[in-house]
Order: C-alpha cells, then sequence, then structure tokens
C-alpha cells in the first residue's frame, strides 16, 4: 500500500493538474491561523501574504513531518517575519520528498496595510524539481493575496500562487496548475480562533478545511481541523516554552494512517 502511494505521489509533479507542496492538505496545520488578528504565527503569511502586515515584531518558525510514516514522503518547512517601518517581510522555504524524488521552493515576500480595513500582500519564489530518471528543472512564481477586516473579530481574504513557465524534463515538459484560495477567520475571544479556508488547485476539486485554535493559558493551546478532499483531520497541542513554543500535531487519513509532525517557533516577548 504505502509502496503504491510513493509511485502515485511521485508522478504528480510530472502531470499537469497538480503539485505536491501547494496540495490543500500537506499545508494545513501551516494555514490555520491565516485570518486570525490575534493568533497569527511566522507561517500565517504563506497561506496569505497580506497577513504579514499585522506583525509588530520578528518571528520564525520550522516544521516537520513524516507524511504516513514514510521517510520518502517527508515535508519540511521554515518561515520568517521581519517587520519594518515601510512593510512587513517575510521569507519562507519549504522542501518535499527525499534524494531521489523532491521539490523544493524559497520565496520572499512583503506585506502591508493600506489602512484599517484592508492589507496586501505579494511573494515572489524559486521553485525546484528533481526526480532521478526525469532530470531537474526550475522556475519562478508569484504569490498575491489581500486580506479584510470585516469587523473586530472577523476577518477573510483571497490569495491566488501562479507559477511562470514550465518544469523541463529530459523527455517532456510540465506546465505546474495554480491554485486559489478564500477564507474567512473568527477571533471569537482572546482564546478561541475559528478558521474555514477554500483551496481550488487547477484540474482538481475543491477543498475546504476547518480549523480551531483554543489557548487554554498563555503557556498551552490546542488546535484541530478537517479537510473535506482528502478525508483527513489533525489535531495538536503546544506549550510555550519562554520566546519559544513546541507543538506536536498528528493528522491521519481514514485510508493511509497517521503523519507526525513537529513545529518550533519563536518570537519577541511581549
Amino acid at each position: 500500500m504505502h509502496n503504491c502511494l510513493f509511485f502515485l505521489l511521485g508522478l504528480i509533479p510530472l502531470i499537469s493538474t497538480s503539485q505536491v507542496l501547494h496540495l490543500p492538505e500537506l499545508r494545513a496545520p501551516l494555514q490555520a491561523t491565516t485570518y486570525s488578528k490575534l493568533q497569527a504565527e511566522a507561517f500565517s503569511f504563506t497561506s496569505n501574504q497580506a497577513a504579514l502586515a499585522i506583525f509588530k515584531k520578528p518571528a520564525f518558525s520550522i516544521y516537520g513531518e513524516k507524511r504516513f510514516l514514510l521517510d520518502e514522503l517527508a515535508f519540511f518547512a521554515a518561515s520568517a517575519v521581519l517587520p519594518t517601518s515601510s512593510g512587513n517581510f517575510g521569507f519562507s522555504a519549504r522542501r518535499f520528498g527525499s534524494l531521489n524524488f523532491n521539490e523544493t521552493e524559497a520565496g520572499l515576500a512583503y506585506g502591508r496595510k493600506l489602512n484599517d480595513r484592508v492589507s496586501i500582500g505579494a511573494q515572489f519564489n524559486y521553485r525546484a524539481f528533481k526526480a532521478n530518471g526525469y532530470g531537474s528543472s526550475g522556475l519562478l512564481a508569484v504569490d498575491a493575496g489581500a486580506i479584510f477586516q470585516f469587523s473586530d473579530e472577523l476577518r477573510g481574504g483571497f490569495h491566488v500562487y501562479k507559477p511562470a513557465g514550465t518544469l523541463t524534463g529530459k523527455e517532456s515538459e510540465t506546465k505546474l496548475a495554480s491554485v486559489y484560495e478564500i477564507g474567512l477567520g473568527y477571533d471569537a475571544s482572546d482564546q478561541l480562533f475559528l478558521s474555514a479556508i477554500a483551496n481550488k488547485v487547477d484540474g482538481l476539486g475543491m477543498q475546504v478545511t476547518a480549523s480551531l485554535q483554543y489557548a487554554f493559558t498563555k503557556l498551552l493551546l490546542c488546535k484541530a481541523g478537517i479537510s473535506s478532499g482528502s478525508a483527513s483531520f489533525f489535531m495538536g497541542a503546544g506549550v510555550e516554552l519562554s520566546d519559544f513554543r513546541i507543538d506536536a500535531i498528528t493528522s491521519y487519513h481514514q485510508n493511509l494512517g497517521i503523519t507526525p509532525a513537529v513545529q518550533l517557533s519563536y518570537h519577541l516577548p511581549d
């Protein structure tokens, strides 16, 4: 079963309708706080660069998971935020796969407020793909998004990821799909945040991810979410240790099993 899964996932970047790094189920735990005003973290902007605008202090996060307990399906990500007086900058990097097959992407983002109700952001990325027997290639891609503050508690927005050009292998060229997203976030209180995000990858059906994050205290929180398209859900808990937070997260697919993950985040103290 696992060998079959690896083979199928390995083909994903070689067809025109999909791309592993931007499949919604791979990104779900990282985008849970994208539309939160009170519980944003360094990964929030990777789903919508306009989320950069609310940061007032530097932040940094790293994340790693072993998808379905397979080394060949390892996924790692890192993200950093640097606020400035002229807008906020973000850096992100992601890698999926093994030495024989992998996708990597690195990007530089910028976001700022237009006014108290509207924020915008954009990101430029370099995307690389390597597969033994197919060669390696790279291309540029652009993210852009906007977030609207509808009320003190409710935020929403949209985001587009658009690759430019094609990946060129030994025998073929692959045009990667664009990704579209709309989302809503509701800060019900200082402790509870609710979110719903709809993702559409060209050539695939729409997938909706609903999630929540609840802070029991300043030192302990929990999170959970469910994704419609992949019939999977995730849950996790985070513990604050001085300026650092450690999250342990588990995703579960009803047919393919569990995916353990860990996230380490740093932020300057208030």
